[in-house]
């Protein structure tokens, strides 16, 4: 078993990124023959993060930069409003009495959020959610919605050819029934011409004289 002893322990002193992952407090200790360096995060978010990924700036005693490490949390579902600590610890120059924490990104899902110029940028890893879920990636929604389209159309062409095809069956019937009666129809302008010949037979010289005369009256 591996003997640990603490060195020291404090509050994480260095401005950070607000809203996003933060640095609570930390622990030197002797682990073996080598110096580790616990430190405990709070997830400030409302997002849960799978992995993390930052840099440990190892600072001496007089605050100068004698190393630094690149650090990677994996699989670890950082719920928001908790705190995570690794506990097997960093491992640290015998020398480091302080450091710096400078993040370079998390994971929450299919999120990237990577630190630039003290602000998070959030990106879309399209290629970790193909490989999470490839079966939400494919086509399926846009298909259905122009499948459903077409058959509207042609539903509506149907009903409009059935009903321009009832229009014009019934112009044939209405056609056809007029040429069956049309020789028995009476013919009006002989009628009216053998009216006018009649009315002009029918005058006789009395009738026009008792038209002039009730004229002279």
């Amino acid at each position: 078993m591996v003997n640990e002893q603490i060195i020291s322990k404090g509050v994480y002193g260095f401005s950070q990124i607000s809203d996003f992952i933060s640095v609570k407090n930390y622990i030197f200790m002797h682990r073996g023959e080598k110096i580790c360096l616990a430190i405990r995060f709070s997830n400030d978010t409302d997002y849960v993060f799978d992995s993390m990924a930052f840099y440990v700036i190892q600072l001496d005693a007089l605050g100068k930069v004698i190393g630094k490490t690149r650090v990677e949390y994996t699989d670890m579902r950082f719920k928001p409003g908790t705190t995570y600590t690794q506990n097997r610890g960093i491992i640290v120059e015998n020398q480091c009495v302080d450091f710096k924490i400078q993040f370079c990104e998390a994971y929450s899902s299919y999120y990237r959020y990577v630190v630039k110029n003290r602000r998070v940028v959030v990106y879309y890893d399209r290629k970790k959610a193909e490989s999470l879920k490839p079966r939400e990636w494919q086509p399926a929604a846009a298909p259905d919605f122009t499948v459903k389209k077409k058959e509207y159309n042609k539903s509506k062409l149907s009903l409009l050819a059935v009903i321009l095809t009832l229009l014009i069956v019934a112009g044939f019937n209405i056609y056809y029934l007029y040429s069956l009666y049309a020789d028995t129809l009476p013919d009006k302008k002989e009628e009216s011409a053998g009216q006018t010949a009649t009315i002009d037979a029918a005058d006789t010289e009395e009738n026009l004289c008792f038209g002039v005369e009730y004229a002279e009256i």
